[in-house]
């Protein structure tokens, strides 16, 4: 099984099983972002401090996808005000 196959995108959930899910909830005052790891759980109001916590490297397939994942659920948001 390649990477590629366990990576999951669902509107505002965003998964790659085992090792990593991550939630948006959009509110009024903005994007807010619920990760869980094996073992730790962490809330984000900042993508940029989600993609440092996290460590997934760019240019890997799940890395480029969270990226993407990421930009779709700020530009929503923005689209929303």
């Amino acid at each position: 099984m390649s990477e590629t196959d366990t990576i999951r995108r669902r509107g505002p959930s965003f998964f790659n099983n085992p090792a990593l899910r991550i939630e948006a909830r959009h509110k009024e005052t903005g994007v807010e972002f619920y990760v869980w790891r094996p073992h730790v759980s962490m809330w984000f109001g900042d993508a940029q401090a989600l993609l440092r916590w996290v460590k997934w490297p760019a240019k890997t397939p799940t890395g480029d996808a969270l990226r993407a994942w990421l930009q779709e659920q700020v530009h929503e948001k923005e689209v929303a005000q």
